[in-house]
């Protein structure tokens, strides 16, 4: 799956670019780098750690289906493996090859707050977001790649998912609620990871809000609760398709299913 890491690095680039422009002017005016750019900061984390989720759930939708497909699957199903250590191969080599995309926003959040952009308590809780959503990413394409009977069709049901929740969801928030009806719809909001990392690291580090004014709208420890709240709920669903996949490789695949292996075509020569 080289295809999806380079467009992956290539997006990164793109969305890193602001706050390279940003960093550039405060340099050239003698501020501290990112001292007034907690904006960008915020834009820059968010799209990175969403590009990151996605590349997660891409590689592993592919990797039973993509198999499956070119009649390779037998080679993995005829080893004395068993199925929970199929899977968790599997998500483990994900995340090696994903790990440079997870690099990103986390560099982005820990010089923020090396530069004083960020408290330590968004810096440490955005982090959070961004690892606990990417092992639920990538357990949900795990589940798509066995349910899926193709590797595009796998791809797109993970892909579809993530989009209305890591994109669709922020977009209807931002053009159906004014700012400050936004914080009454936090509870229910925050199920968007794309959403909670951004609240999490939009503090200044002074622990002041960077909207003055409106900031008894909600309190920090409010938003942590409703943030693990939220985290807890896509920790237990990332178990759960995980636990639901190994059980359906060996049922389905190991135990001679419906979605058995299909031996390779062979061709006349």
């Amino acid at each position: 799956m080289r295809w999806p890491r380079i467009f992956a690095l290539l997006f990164m680039v793109m969305f890193s670019c602001p706050i390279w422009v940003a960093w550039l002017a405060d340099f050239l005016e003698g501020r501290r780098a990112l001292s007034s750019d907690i904006h960008v900061l915020t834009f820059t984390v968010t799209c990175t750690a969403v590009v990151a989720w996605f590349l997660m759930a891409v590689q592993t939708s592919v990797s039973f289906a993509y198999e499956r497909d070119h009649g390779t699957l037998d080679a993995i199903l005829t080893t004395p493996m068993t199925a929970s250590f199929i899977v968790l191969g599997k998500l483990a080599g994900v995340y090696r090859s994903s790990a440079f995309a997870v690099l990103f926003p986390l560099a982005f959040i820990v010089y923020a707050y090396t530069s004083s952009v960020v408290s330590w308590r968004a810096a440490v809780l955005a982090s959070v977001v961004l690892f606990i959503t990417g092992f639920a990413a990538a357990a949900w394409g795990m589940v798509c790649s066995v349910r899926a009977g193709s590797s595009t069709k796998a791809s797109g049901w993970a892909l579809g998912v993530l989009l209305v929740l890591f994109v669709g969801a922020p977009l209807l928030m931002q053009l159906l609620l004014r700012r400050p009806d936004q914080y009454d719809w936090l509870p229910l909001t925050l199920v968007s990871p794309s959403l909670n990392i951004s609240y999490a690291i939009f503090e200044n580090a002074d622990y002041s809000y960077p909207y003055g004014g409106i900031s008894e709208l909600y309190t920090w420890m409010g938003l942590l609760i409703l943030s693990c709240v939220h985290l807890t709920f896509a920790l237990v669903l990332a178990f759960v398709f995980t636990i639901y996949s190994i059980i359906w490789v060996e049922r389905s695949y190991r135990s001679g299913g419906k979605l058995q292996a299909h031996p390779p075509v062979r061709t006349a020569v």
